[in-house]
């Protein structure tokens, strides 16, 4: 269909305006020529200009009373008939105006009449458009048969031998792939017989169990110190999830001996640790005072989503003995019990566990009848049964037996992931298939080349 502009309504009044000013105009000359014309053959000449003499009208003059009122009369008589000359002439004009005004609003619902008729659909109905487009809709019919049959010859040729050479070439692409998943399962599985090996040797070797922390550095966090800040007490509990520890007394330390508890955890022989820093030689000790602490191991990661407890494997006592002539006698030993417990899952307690030989405490060496002193003695309790825990305590007996010469200069745990629980994370293979089968996804995106690539569950990452 024919689409005409459309005019503004400001340019449209403002052209009717101009319009019936110059039609009001040319008829006001017209009516001003009629009237000249007319007037120049029938002159209305005042009766004053065909007088002989003129004199003024004056009112009310005469020589006796009855001249006097006559003139009166005749004055305001003559006042009257020039008053209703002069209203019929304005009479003449007010209707000239009349009729101009009415010929005014004749022209304008004129102009409103034909924009209500005039339309679109008007011309359209006239057929002119349509004769105009006869040829160019000819041309337009003509060219889409050709097109149509273009197309049809097409599908029912041309596209049946590209279906056969796609199917054809998709065959042999998957034929290629098969090909290279075979030669990369191999790889990967050799890859992973390898890897998994090491894993394994990696995880049979014992090594001290603050080795899994993740924070740095590596050491124990003592849950009963009150100095400890509010991120490393989180660090231990929500990120570590172990790798610390608390201690429990059945009668109170020395203030300095809980400070002092650190030397125990830094693989020092140079530092050390005794429940009564302060003790003089003659101190009467508390008896049957047993200082315990609760350890707390960090989980071993296998893979991502698993992970396993440790396997302990030994658990050594550094000693310290200081030897002090005025402990009498001079020969006399004293053992320093100690005891070792497991977490069991299973009853939900701790578990004494089994001692090579019976032997749970230390007690200093006598030579030519004194005791010796020395400066690191490793009590080491071995444990060869494979256990799988992540709790241990250890119970330091009547620690009031170690009076001033017996310090402990270090308590370490080893272990390693229990045999039976060693996860080996495995590269999965990604194969991949080469299609050629049609689509309608006008957003169909090129799938990107997954040949060749294999994810390292350990890693998290893509390798080739």
């Amino acid at each position: 269909s024919v689409e005409f502009p459309e005019i503004p309504f400001a340019i449209t009044f403002g052209v009717v305006t101009f319009d019936i000013l110059l039609f009001v105009y040319r008829w006001y000359i017209t009516v001003g020529i009629v009237a000249a014309i007319v007037r120049g053959k029938d002159v209305d000449v005042s009766l004053k200009y065909l007088m002989v003499s003129e004199s003024p009208s004056v009112m009310c003059r005469g020589r006796n009373c009855a001249d006097y009122c006559l003139n009166c009369i005749l004055w305001c008589n003559d006042c009257v008939k020039r008053g209703s000359y002069n209203l019929w002439k304005l009479f003449f004009w007010l209707g000239q105006l009349m009729v101009l005004a009415i010929i005014a609003i004749l022209i304008i619902m004129a102009y409103v009449l034909a924009d209500a008729i005039i339309t679109e659909d008007f011309f359209l109905d006239l057929g002119v458009f349509d004769m105009m487009t006869i040829g160019i809709g000819a041309q337009r019919q003509t060219r889409n048969q050709v097109l149509a049959t273009t197309a049809l010859g097409y599908n029912e040729y041309t596209l049946a031998n590209l279906i056969t050479d796609t199917e054809a070439y998709s065959n042999e692409r998957n034929a290629d792939a098969y090909q290279q998943n075979i030669a990369e399962v191999e790889r990967i599985d050799q890859w992973n017989a390898v890897f998994c090996r090491g894993w394994g040797a990696y995880h049979g070797v014992p090594r001290d169990v603050t080795s899994e922390s993740k924070t740095s550095p590596q050491q124990w966090t003592n849950l009963n110190d009150s100095a400890l800040t509010d991120e490393d007490r989180n660090a231990a509990l929500l990120v570590n999830d172990g790798t610390y520890f608390v201690y429990d007394t059945s009668s109170p330390l020395d203030p300095d001996a809980e400070t002092n508890l650190d030397n125990l955890f830094d693989d020092s022989v140079d530092t050390y640790w005794t429940p009564y820093p302060n003790a003089l030689y003659n101190t009467t000790f508390p008896s049957n005072h047993d200082v315990s602490f609760d350890f707390k191991l960090t989980p071993i990661r296998m893979t991502d989503t698993v992970n396993t407890n440790w396997d302990i494997t030994q658990i050594t006592l550094d000693w310290r003995f200081v030897y002090d002539p005025k402990v009498v006698p001079n020969d006399a030993v004293q053992p320093n019990e100690f005891e070792i417990y497991f977490y069991n899952d299973a009853t939900g307690d701790y578990e004494e566990i089994a001692y090579p030989n019976n032997v749970n405490y230390y007690e200093s060496t006598v030579l030519n009848g004194l005791r010796q002193s020395t400066d690191s003695y490793t009590s080491s309790i071995s444990y060869p049964t494979e256990v799988n825990i992540e709790r241990v305590r250890i119970v330091l007996k009547n620690v009031g037996s170690w009076g001033t010469e017996t310090f402990l200069n270090g308590i370490n745990i080893y272990g390693h992931a229990p045999e039976s629980e060693v996860v080996c994370a495995k590269a999965q293979f990604l194969f991949w298939e080469y299609s050629a089968s049609l689509t309608d996804d006008p957003n169909n995106e090129p799938v990107e080349d997954l040949n060749n690539y294999v994810y390292r569950d350990t890693g998290g990452t893509y390798i080739r």
